[in-house]
């Protein structure tokens, strides 16, 4: 059953006496076959943090049973090998079980994404800053029409925080437009064109006339500003 799974294994008994491995476990670790492999043998071959902590780990799993899933890399190839440790009884034997699966290339996906979701946070933080200093109110709603964000400018006008205008789907004017029970937004979808309306309002405790306006913007979302 060892032989045929996919990924490296290593095994040793209660007694710490060595069971048995496989090429694949010796290949990506850069482990020499050898009658015996003991832990120091997987440790000197890895990078000296990751060695400490493979070997706290055992000890740990060793003590109380743990299980542990870690990833290493091995001093000859760089590569990012994950290992997990277990400890299983067969026939009878408790056995410590060490599984490898070398993660190179998924760590290489996973770095790439990571720094994309960094450098797109990075410029979503930017745009989000410019709108925040627009002096007219700038929002957008989703395809339901529930709103999904406003700039400073608009929570400011209704004496509101932006995270309760979220959660609630707060409108810059309060009750309907068109005097037919649709709002804006709801007529921008309905026609399937963008909308606006000049209507008076309190913003700032002042009452102002404002022009509203409700577009259509990319994949069924909704743009408005006043």
């Amino acid at each position: 059953m060892l032989t045929s799974a996919n990924g490296g294994w290593i095994a040793w008994n209660e007694e710490n006496e060595y069971i048995g491995s496989s090429k694949k476990f010796r290949d990506e670790l850069g482990i020499k076959f050898a009658p015996n492999i003991f832990v120091s043998d997987i440790l000197a071959a890895l990078q000296e943090e990751d060695a400490n902590e493979l070997s706290f780990q055992l000890n740990k799993l060793k003590k109380v049973g743990s299980p542990f899933s870690i990833t290493v890399t091995p001093q000859k190839s760089g590569a990012k090998i994950k290992i997990c440790g277990s400890r299983v009884v067969v026939s009878g034997v408790e056995t410590t079980l060490l599984w490898s699966s070398d993660i190179t290339n998924v760590s290489i996906l996973i770095s790439s994404l990571e720094k994309k979701l960094f450098e797109s946070e990075d410029a979503l933080s930017k745009r989000n800053k410019i709108l925040d200093e627009l002096p007219i109110q700038v929002w957008s709603r989703n395809n339901d029409l529930k709103i999904d964000y406003c700039n400073k400018r608009y929570a400011d006008s209704i004496g509101q925080s932006r995270e309760k205008v979220l959660a609630h789907n707060v409108p810059l004017i309060p009750g309907t437009l068109f005097g037919q029970g649709h709002s804006l937004a709801k007529n921008a979808k309905k026609c399937n064109r963008d909308q606006s309306i000049a209507q008076f309002a309190v913003v700032d405790g002042v009452r102002k006339k404002l022009v509203v306006s409700e577009k259509h913007a990319e994949n069924g979302t909704f743009v408005g500003f006043a």
